[in-house]
């Protein structure tokens, strides 16, 4: 037990070092995780009467779900009409079956939404959303990091970034809804699963803060970022652009790892401008894709 607990006491310290280290960061994603497993061996403690070490793993339980509870705390905006909505989905590059994705997409009748992991074989399955929704942009790849974007609202002054070293893309552009406009960009890093893709990752987050410093419009940043709200790179892009994550007040809502729901982790991404209030963020049914949708729904006030 005192091996357990000393173990579990090194990780949890460990993973406040993910700015500096590759491991520590990944670790930081996994506060849920960490947390529940402490419980368990709290409760072993206390049924063995062992109370210090209990007092021990609950300091640690605390530690590790402080973060979590952070998304809790906020207030929403449930019912301020009019509302606007976003639907942001990975699709899997590899899915086969592709038309429950799609019939799921019409389901949820997005104002705007930002597809990924787009191929040509998803564009041939996307096109009848032209139909209600007629303004796009799209940048396939066979890779798992095509954009496809369509919206019911006119767009203007597309951008396409790549960012390096592996030459990913982002997509920037203006959205008009009604009388006002905002600035969404739509991006996919890589998963940080080495230390070169670990680099890279924060390279393109550390881009796209800078493309953000350089906008007309409040900003809406939709994607799917591998990362989750409890990594020091995260938090720093919040710093650095002064938007707010749209998890505030909605809690824990994992979107990724479909197939593994206890080791779930929420990586797609709504960053907002304060201007940009959000009533509602759910995550959606399973489409067959790794990723559930993330469905935002939103309304501009002006300051």
């Amino acid at each position: 037990m005192h091996l357990i607990t000393l173990s579990l006491l090194l990780v949890t310290g460990f993973s406040f070092l993910g700015s500096h280290f590759w491991i520590a960061e990944l670790l930081t994603h996994f506060r849920v995780q960490l947390m529940q497993l402490t419980l368990l061996f709290i409760l072993y403690a206390l049924w063995k009467r062992k109370n210090r070490t209990a007092l021990i793993l609950i300091l640690v339980a605390l530690i590790n779900y402080y973060p979590v509870l952070k998304l809790y705390l906020h207030t929403p905006h449930p019912t301020a009409p009019p509302t606007h909505r976003a639907l942001l989905i990975n699709l899997n590059h590899t899915q086969s079956n592709q038309v429950p994705a799609l019939t799921e997409i019409q389901t949820i009748n997005a104002d705007i939404m930002i597809l990924l992991e787009v191929t040509s074989s998803w564009l041939k399955t996307l096109h009848p959303l032209l139909q209600s929704h007629p303004h796009t942009l799209q940048h396939p790849r066979e890779d798992p990091f095509g954009i496809a974007i369509f919206s019911r609202h006119p767009i203007s002054h597309p951008k396409q970034y790549t960012h390096a070293p592996l030459d990913l893309p982002t997509l920037q552009f203006d959205l008009h809804l009604n009388q006002q406009t905002i600035t969404c960009f739509a991006t996919h890093p890589p998963p940080p699963i080495s230390p070169s893709l670990y680099h890279a990752r924060n390279q393109q987050l550390q881009t796209l803060s800078k493309q953000l410093q350089n906008i007309r419009y409040p900003a809406l940043v939709l994607g799917d970022l591998n990362t989750t709200p409890f990594s020091p790179h995260f938090q720093q892009l919040l710093e650095e652009t002064s938007l707010l994550d749209s998890t505030q007040g909605f809690g824990f809502q994992p979107s990724w790892n479909v197939g593994n729901p206890l080791f779930s982790l929420p990586i797609d991404h709504a960053l907002h401008h304060p201007n940009i209030q959000i009533n509602q963020r759910q995550i959606g049914n399973d489409i067959g894709s790794d990723h559930r949708p993330l469905i935002l729904d939103f309304h501009l006030i002006e300051r």
